[in-house]
Protein backbone atom coordinates (compact mmCIF):
# COMPACT_ATOMS: atom_id res chain seq x y z
CA UNK A 1 0.00 0.00 0.00
CA UNK A 2 2.69 2.28 0.86
CA UNK A 3 3.79 1.88 -2.53
CA UNK A 4 0.75 2.52 -4.22
CA UNK A 5 0.56 5.97 -2.19
CA UNK A 6 4.36 6.91 -3.33
CA UNK A 7 2.98 5.87 -7.06
CA UNK A 8 0.46 7.99 -7.22
CA UNK A 9 2.31 10.83 -5.76
CA UNK A 10 4.82 10.46 -7.82
CA UNK A 11 2.10 10.65 -10.98
CA UNK A 12 0.39 13.65 -9.35
CA UNK A 13 3.88 16.07 -9.04
CA UNK A 14 3.68 15.23 -12.91
CA UNK A 15 0.52 16.15 -13.80
CA UNK A 16 1.04 19.14 -11.73
CA UNK A 17 4.22 20.07 -13.17
CA UNK A 18 2.50 20.34 -16.45
CA UNK A 19 1.62 23.89 -17.39
CA UNK A 20 -0.02 26.12 -19.96
CA UNK A 21 1.60 29.15 -20.61
CA UNK A 22 0.14 32.06 -22.64
CA UNK A 23 1.39 34.86 -25.42
CA UNK A 24 0.56 37.53 -26.56
CA UNK A 25 2.63 40.20 -28.07
CA UNK A 26 0.17 42.88 -27.67
CA UNK A 27 -0.28 42.61 -24.38
CA UNK A 28 -0.03 45.85 -22.19
CA UNK A 29 0.67 45.05 -18.17
CA UNK A 30 0.97 42.12 -16.68
CA UNK A 31 4.29 40.48 -15.15
CA UNK A 32 5.15 39.04 -18.75
CA UNK A 33 5.66 35.12 -17.11
CA UNK A 34 3.02 33.48 -19.31
CA UNK A 35 1.11 32.63 -16.73
CA UNK A 36 -2.13 33.95 -17.24
CA UNK A 37 -4.10 36.01 -20.38
CA UNK A 38 -3.56 39.05 -18.13
CA UNK A 39 -0.22 38.10 -17.42
CA UNK A 40 0.79 36.40 -20.69
CA UNK A 41 4.66 36.69 -22.32
CA UNK A 42 5.82 38.59 -25.64
CA UNK A 43 8.42 36.57 -26.40
CA UNK A 44 7.30 33.47 -27.95
CA UNK A 45 10.69 32.30 -28.57
CA UNK A 46 11.78 32.37 -25.26
CA UNK A 47 8.45 30.83 -23.98
CA UNK A 48 9.02 27.65 -26.25
CA UNK A 49 13.23 27.40 -25.12
CA UNK A 50 12.02 27.01 -21.31
CA UNK A 51 8.68 24.94 -22.01
CA UNK A 52 8.86 20.68 -20.62
CA UNK A 53 7.47 18.24 -21.97
CA UNK A 54 3.97 17.77 -21.23
CA UNK A 55 3.79 21.53 -21.39
CA UNK A 56 1.20 23.67 -23.65
CA UNK A 57 1.32 27.06 -25.71
CA UNK A 58 -1.14 29.08 -26.56
CA UNK A 59 -0.52 32.06 -29.20
CA UNK A 60 -2.61 35.18 -29.52
CA UNK A 61 -3.18 36.61 -32.84
CA UNK A 62 -0.24 38.60 -33.98
CA UNK A 63 3.30 37.97 -35.74
CA UNK A 64 6.15 36.29 -33.85
CA UNK A 65 10.11 36.35 -34.78
CA UNK A 66 12.17 34.09 -33.56
CA UNK A 67 14.85 36.62 -32.86
CA UNK A 68 15.34 40.25 -32.25
CA UNK A 69 18.68 40.69 -33.25
CA UNK A 70 18.43 39.48 -36.65
CA UNK A 71 20.06 36.52 -36.24
CA UNK A 72 19.73 34.03 -38.79
CA UNK A 73 20.55 30.73 -36.99
CA UNK A 74 17.23 31.88 -34.31
CA UNK A 75 14.54 29.57 -34.75
CA UNK A 76 10.98 28.48 -32.73
CA UNK A 77 12.41 25.53 -30.73
CA UNK A 78 10.10 23.05 -30.22
CA UNK A 79 11.13 20.65 -27.28
CA UNK A 80 9.54 17.23 -27.11
CA UNK A 81 6.33 16.78 -25.81
CA UNK A 82 4.97 20.23 -26.08
CA UNK A 83 1.81 21.42 -27.94
CA UNK A 84 1.52 24.87 -29.26
CA UNK A 85 -1.38 26.65 -30.52
CA UNK A 86 -2.51 29.09 -32.18
CA UNK A 87 -5.32 31.22 -33.11
CA UNK A 88 -6.38 33.12 -30.31
CA UNK A 89 -7.78 36.49 -29.45
CA UNK A 90 -6.32 36.79 -25.94
CA UNK A 91 -9.25 35.67 -23.31
CA UNK A 92 -10.01 32.44 -23.77
CA UNK A 93 -10.54 29.60 -21.71
CA UNK A 94 -10.13 26.47 -23.73
CA UNK A 95 -8.85 25.50 -26.99
CA UNK A 96 -12.24 25.04 -28.65
CA UNK A 97 -13.41 28.52 -27.77
CA UNK A 98 -10.28 30.04 -30.68
CA UNK A 99 -10.93 31.10 -33.99
CA UNK A 100 -8.24 30.35 -36.30
CA UNK A 101 -9.48 32.27 -39.29
CA UNK A 102 -10.16 35.63 -37.59
CA UNK A 103 -6.96 35.47 -35.47
CA UNK A 104 -4.00 34.49 -37.93
CA UNK A 105 -0.86 33.76 -36.06
CA UNK A 106 2.37 34.05 -37.92
CA UNK A 107 5.62 32.72 -36.91
CA UNK A 108 7.55 34.99 -39.57
CA UNK A 109 11.62 34.63 -40.65
CA UNK A 110 11.53 37.93 -42.56
CA UNK A 111 13.61 39.24 -39.43
CA UNK A 112 15.96 41.27 -41.59
CA UNK A 113 15.13 43.68 -44.41
CA UNK A 114 12.05 43.35 -44.94
CA UNK A 115 11.09 41.73 -48.42
CA UNK A 116 14.66 40.22 -48.78
CA UNK A 117 14.30 37.33 -48.40
CA UNK A 118 18.47 36.40 -48.67
CA UNK A 119 19.08 37.73 -44.61
CA UNK A 120 15.77 35.61 -43.06
CA UNK A 121 15.95 32.83 -40.43
CA UNK A 122 17.03 29.71 -41.70
CA UNK A 123 14.45 27.88 -40.15
CA UNK A 124 11.72 29.11 -38.98
CA UNK A 125 10.54 26.12 -36.45
CA UNK A 126 13.32 23.61 -35.40
CA UNK A 127 12.29 20.60 -33.91
CA UNK A 128 14.80 18.11 -32.23
CA UNK A 129 13.41 14.85 -31.16
CA UNK A 130 10.30 15.30 -31.10
CA UNK A 131 7.42 12.56 -31.23
CA UNK A 132 4.08 11.35 -31.37
CA UNK A 133 3.04 13.73 -28.04
CA UNK A 134 3.89 17.13 -30.20
CA UNK A 135 1.54 19.01 -32.04
CA UNK A 136 1.82 22.68 -33.89
CA UNK A 137 -1.71 23.58 -34.55
CA UNK A 138 -3.26 26.93 -36.12
CA UNK A 139 -0.12 28.99 -37.43
CA UNK A 140 0.96 30.71 -40.84
CA UNK A 141 4.97 29.53 -40.89
CA UNK A 142 6.25 32.08 -43.57
CA UNK A 143 9.18 33.00 -45.08
CA UNK A 144 12.19 31.36 -44.01
CA UNK A 145 15.51 30.79 -46.07
CA UNK A 146 17.75 28.15 -45.89
CA UNK A 147 19.44 27.81 -49.41
CA UNK A 148 22.27 26.92 -48.20
CA UNK A 149 25.58 24.56 -49.00
CA UNK A 150 23.89 21.61 -50.59
CA UNK A 151 27.04 19.54 -49.99
CA UNK A 152 26.80 20.24 -46.14
CA UNK A 153 25.13 17.60 -44.24
CA UNK A 154 21.65 18.32 -43.57
CA UNK A 155 20.58 20.90 -41.58
CA UNK A 156 18.43 23.57 -40.82
CA UNK A 157 20.52 25.86 -42.75
CA UNK A 158 19.66 24.30 -45.80
CA UNK A 159 16.78 22.36 -45.72
CA UNK A 160 13.45 22.55 -44.03
CA UNK A 161 13.01 26.75 -43.89
CA UNK A 162 9.28 26.43 -42.81
CA UNK A 163 10.04 23.35 -40.20
CA UNK A 164 12.74 21.27 -39.95
CA UNK A 165 12.52 18.10 -37.88
CA UNK A 166 15.19 15.78 -37.14
CA UNK A 167 14.30 12.74 -34.69
CA UNK A 168 15.40 9.31 -33.09
CA UNK A 169 11.61 8.51 -32.96
CA UNK A 170 10.17 7.49 -36.52
CA UNK A 171 6.62 8.23 -35.59
CA UNK A 172 6.12 11.67 -35.83
CA UNK A 173 4.24 15.02 -34.16
CA UNK A 174 0.90 16.41 -35.40
CA UNK A 175 0.62 19.45 -37.52
CA UNK A 176 -2.59 20.69 -37.98
CA UNK A 177 -4.63 23.79 -39.32
CA UNK A 178 -1.39 25.42 -40.71
CA UNK A 179 -0.72 27.55 -43.93
CA UNK A 180 3.27 27.29 -45.00
CA UNK A 181 3.58 29.84 -47.24
CA UNK A 182 6.90 31.12 -48.84
CA UNK A 183 9.45 29.07 -47.76
CA UNK A 184 12.42 28.33 -49.43
CA UNK A 185 15.31 25.54 -48.99
CA UNK A 186 17.96 23.59 -50.61
CA UNK A 187 15.57 20.57 -49.66
CA UNK A 188 12.09 20.65 -48.41
CA UNK A 189 11.36 24.38 -48.63
CA UNK A 190 8.07 24.00 -46.53
CA UNK A 191 9.03 20.98 -43.85
CA UNK A 192 11.74 18.72 -44.19
CA UNK A 193 11.24 15.76 -41.64
CA UNK A 194 13.14 12.21 -41.02
CA UNK A 195 9.83 11.11 -39.62
CA UNK A 196 6.47 10.03 -40.42
CA UNK A 197 4.00 12.83 -39.53
CA UNK A 198 0.29 13.21 -38.79
CA UNK A 199 -0.96 16.33 -41.18
CA UNK A 200 -4.66 17.59 -41.44
CA UNK A 201 -5.57 20.50 -43.20
CA UNK A 202 -2.63 22.24 -44.25
CA UNK A 203 -2.05 24.60 -47.13
CA UNK A 204 1.20 24.87 -49.06
CA UNK A 205 1.52 28.20 -51.29
CA UNK A 206 4.83 29.63 -52.80
CA UNK A 207 7.41 26.63 -51.17
CA UNK A 208 10.69 26.28 -53.05
CA UNK A 209 13.07 23.82 -52.83
CA UNK A 210 16.89 23.79 -55.09
CA UNK A 211 16.91 20.18 -55.11
CA UNK A 212 13.49 18.23 -54.10
CA UNK A 213 10.53 19.18 -51.95
CA UNK A 214 9.47 22.24 -52.63
CA UNK A 215 6.50 21.49 -49.95
CA UNK A 216 7.45 18.41 -48.01
CA UNK A 217 10.76 16.26 -48.19
CA UNK A 218 10.15 13.63 -46.56
CA UNK A 219 13.74 11.51 -45.27
CA UNK A 220 12.56 8.42 -43.85
CA UNK A 221 15.03 5.48 -43.46
CA UNK A 222 12.44 3.31 -45.71
CA UNK A 223 10.70 5.84 -47.35
CA UNK A 224 11.51 9.11 -49.15
CA UNK A 225 8.89 11.27 -50.23
CA UNK A 226 8.36 14.67 -52.05
CA UNK A 227 5.54 17.25 -52.52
Amino acid sequence: MRYLALLFLFISQIINAQSIYYVNRAIQGGNEDGSSWVHAAKDLAKVMRQSKNGDQIWVAKGTYYPTTDNSRDSSFLLQKGVKIYGGFEGFENNIEERSIEKNETILSGDIGTLKDSTDNTYSIVVAINVDSTNTIDGFTITNGYSIGNPTSPLSAKNAGSGIFIQSIYPIGMSIVNCKIINNEAFRGGGIYTNQSLNISNIGFLSNRADLSGGGIYLDCPFQKQTI
